[in-house]
């Protein structure tokens, strides 16, 4: 999703970008929602580096928790509030 839906070589608006998201993961929720879930209990996941890196430029933090912030916004929470 993130190379996808989130990158920056796509302009989509913010709210664009998480109904897209959400029809894209229609089918695989559940597998999603864990997938969520384990990540975010992993306190060794890079957010930064998930964001930015050689595969994936969709948001360039300043930190960790900035990073993680906006994995929280854009992809857990529409899982989560939009049952």
């Amino acid at each position: 999703m993130l190379k996808t839906v989130f990158s920056n070589d796509f302009s989509f608006s913010e709210d664009d970008a998480k109904s897209l998201y959400l029809e894209a993961i229609a089918n695989y929720r559940n597998e999603y929602e864990v997938e969520l879930e384990e990540a975010f209990s992993d306190s060794n996941i890079s957010w930064k580096n998930m964001l930015l890196n050689s595969g994936n430029e969709v948001f360039d933090a300043a930190t960790e928790d900035e990073a993680k912030n906006f994995v929280l916004k854009m992809l857990y929470e529409p899982v989560f509030t939009n049952v």
